[in-house]
Parts: C-alpha cells; structure tokens; sequence
C-alpha cells in the first residue's frame, strides 16, 4: 500500500494549529504550540531540509538527548517541529521558537512527511 504522504505543511500562529496536506487532498490538523512572545517563531515560507528519527535538540542554554521525530527548516533551522518536551500542554504559544506537538502527532506526521516538502509558517488567514 502506498502511503498518501504530506505535501505542504502550514503553521498558523494566530490558531496554534498546524495543517498538512497530503497527496490526496484531506487535511490534517494538528494542536501545536509555538513560539511564547519574547521567543517567537518566525513567519516563514521554506522547506523541510532535514529530518532527524532521533537526536540532541540543540537551543540556547541548552541540549536534550535522545528527541524522537525532529523535523528542520531550511530558513531558520534553530525552528523545528518536534515532540513537546515540557509539562505545558500544546494550544498556547510557549515555546523558544519551535513548533511542538503531541508525541504521537509529531510521529504520526514524521511518517508522512519527506526531506525538500513545503514549510509556511503565518501570523493569521
């Protein structure tokens, strides 16, 4: 069976929502959390560029081993979508920049998604 993988993946800031599109046209939503207000994520229209089944999550005063499901941007590559980390349940804005999601969402999404699809990141519709 072939998978119907994503084809476009859009984070909405205003919404806390992160949409994929896969090949066959449905969509999936995602709750997502990003950036809190003095380390917002970034409005951007890029690429995934590397995706990572595990590794350190490199940030600014800090690294934590062993993060399942790391997918990277081409622009702005420190903003990447991966598992929440923290005790802060997703829907509010609380990251250092990142897009966070449930564990099984971001693996879920990890599955569907490939190196080069299509990033965007907006404040709003």
């Amino acid at each position: 069976m072939l998978l119907d993988l994503v084809v476009s993946i859009t984070v909405n800031l205003s919404e806390q929502r992160l949409y994929a599109t896969r090949e066959s046209g449905e969509e999936l939503v995602y709750v997502v959390s990003t950036g809190a207000s003095d380390t917002p994520t970034p409005v951007m229209s890029t690429e995934i560029e590397r995706k990572y089944e595990i590794a350190t999550l490199l940030g600014p005063g800090y690294a934590i081993d062993d993060v399942p499901w790391i997918m990277c941007p081409v622009e702005n590559p420190e903003h990447c979508i991966h598992p929440n980390l923290s005790d802060t349940p997703v829907g509010e804005p609380a990251s250092l920049g990142c897009v966070r999601m449930n564990e099984e969402d971001a693996e879920e999404l990890f599955s569907l998604v490939e190196e080069g699809t299509p990033f965007t990141v907006i404040n709003g519709v």
